[in-house]
């Protein structure tokens, strides 16, 4: 029966999203910045744990331990990344808060002018920052089926023009004994950009969902994910990983995530964890490298 309604859910929030979806401002907030869902091909919705459920699918504040505190770094398409996640209980309620940050600054290019010998810049500095704070919570529905939501403030600006908005977002997550079923609909309540310069174009963060699954087998040493982003009828992206667990402190995934492979590892040394994630562009030189520590409140 749960399988039914998680396929009417999906058919019925698909033509939700049927509207054109045009450049999205705060484009920053959709990277995740994860090491262990990006290793395994941005399957968030049903790969995230603990306190990474906040971004990707907030009903999975249940899964990982009581406290965590983590601290990410990546560089990609030349903007640096940075995220500061926590998670705590709250009258037996797992919450979360994070912060997310990034930064761009296009350097000067500066050459000599052949025409008339003096040299000049060639392109104009241009600074960019984007940053949003989230905070949700999750609670049980029935025994199997958790809910979870959050709410987020993102303010971004360009040189001396800012904008910022609200947003929400809600998750659903069903476990049973060999894996996971997961929904997420991202900005639910969508986040309006009115910007501080009259010349600049107010814009909304348009809301999307993610949907996928788990299966774990092979004697619990193997998970395999599979995640389908909808964003309309014409443009989704589909993500694959696969986690290999040989041994109880150490974790190897690897992944596909729309048109990019990824590979990356954790390792759990008693009160923290370290994660390292790589993702290579199948079709160009892009890449991201990510690395985390994560202090938790249980040792292994």
């Amino acid at each position: 029966m749960i399988y039914k309604i998680f396929f009417l859910l999906f058919f019925v929030c698909r033509s939700l999203f049927a509207s054109s979806f045009d450049l999205q401002p705060a484009a920053f907030v959709r990277l995740g910045l994860h090491p262990g869902v990006i290793a395994l091909g941005g399957t968030g919705v049903v790969s995230a744990r603990g306190a990474s459920g906040l971004i990707y699918n907030p009903a999975a504040l249940f899964a990982g331990e009581t406290y965590e505190l983590g601290c990410y770094n990546a560089t990609f398409f030349d903007t640096h990344f940075r995220l500061i996640d926590a998670k705590f209980d709250f009258f037996s309620f797992p919450m979360a808060i994070n912060y997310l940050q990034a930064r761009f600054q296009a350097v000067p290019i500066v050459e000599l002018n052949p025409m008339t010998g003096f040299y000049q810049q060639t392109a104009a500095v241009t600074y960019y920052e984007g940053n949003q704070i989230q905070l949700g919570v999750a609670f049980y529905y029935f025994k199997r089926l958790r809910l979870g939501g959050s709410v987020k403030f993102i303010y971004e600006s360009m040189d001396a023009v800012g904008s910022k908005a609200l947003g929400a977002d809600i998750g659903l997550l069903y476990c049973f004994k060999q894996g996971n079923l997961g929904l997420m609909i991202h900005n639910v309540v969508e986040p309006y950009f009115s910007w501080t310069s009259s010349l600049a174009t107010p814009a909304v963060l348009n809301s999307w969902m993610a949907i996928g699954g788990s299966y774990i087998f092979w004697r619990y040493y193997m998970t395999m994910y599979g995640s389908v982003d909808v964003f309309n009828r014409r443009i989704i992206a589909y993500h694959f990983g696969v986690n290999y667990q040989p041994i109880w402190f150490f974790d190897f995934r690897a992944g596909l995530d729309n048109g990019f492979f990824t590979v990356g590892t954790q390792l759990m040394l008693d009160l923290i964890h370290i994660d390292i994630a790589w993702k290579q562009s199948v079709i160009d030189y892009f890449d991201m490298f990510v690395l985390g520590v994560t202090l938790t409140s249980k040792a292994n």
